[in-house]
């Protein structure tokens, strides 16, 4: 039998993550699918949880947007990837891995289609990893990254994006390119 590990992102989708984790539930309930539901609740503790409990699962549902997703393959040990598979259940602002893959976007369906796990109809995906040195503290580091991995400019676009706290989806976007191209240090 397999065992499914949700991981709720709550503010993911402007809130959405906490607004469909009832509707998860019943259908999950209702179709008699062994699984757990865990609810992040910090930066990075999505990570985390999978830490722990990726002993215990043999799926693992993301119910977040592209950064949900990047937490949970960092969490995931290397010899794991051959062993547990990964699913998304898009509600991000972007969700371009999802995008990418041609993943439906309707709820319902997607959670028949993890439903459909059972019998194995599962696609492979890479996995990347970055390493590189922080310039300021002088420490090697290494990230895993399964849609983009960016560096400078963009990655400087990305920590501006996610940390503006007054606008959001693309108008946050294009705020911060237009301030990072201020303040950008070359």
């Amino acid at each position: 039998m397999q065992r499914f590990l949700y991981i709720v992102n709550p503010i993911s989708g402007k809130g959405r993550g906490r607004k469909l984790i009832p509707l998860i539930e019943k259908f999950l309930n209702d179709n008699n699918i062994a699984y757990e539901l865990k609810i992040s609740e910090y930066h990075l503790h999505t990570t985390e949880i999978v830490k722990q409990n990726i002993a215990n699962f043999d799926t693992i549902i993301c119910v977040g947007g592209d950064g949900t997703l990047n937490e949970i393959v960092n969490g995931i040990p290397e010899d794991a990837f051959d062993h547990v598979n990964l699913g998304v259940l898009p509600i991000g602002t972007g969700n371009d891995f999802v995008k990418n893959i041609k993943l439906h976007k309707e709820l319902l369906k997607n959670l028949s289609i993890f439903s459909g796990l059972i019998s194995n109809k599962i696609r492979s995906t890479d996995v990347g990893m970055i390493d590189f040195k922080n310039s300021r503290s002088n420490k090697r580091h290494s990230h895993l990254f399964i849609n983009a991995a960016g560096l400078g400019f963009d990655a400087q676009v990305g920590a501006l994006t996610k940390n503006n706290k007054i606008l959001s989806g693309k108008l946050a976007y294009l705020f911060s390119v237009m301030k990072a191209m201020i303040n950008f240090d070359m």
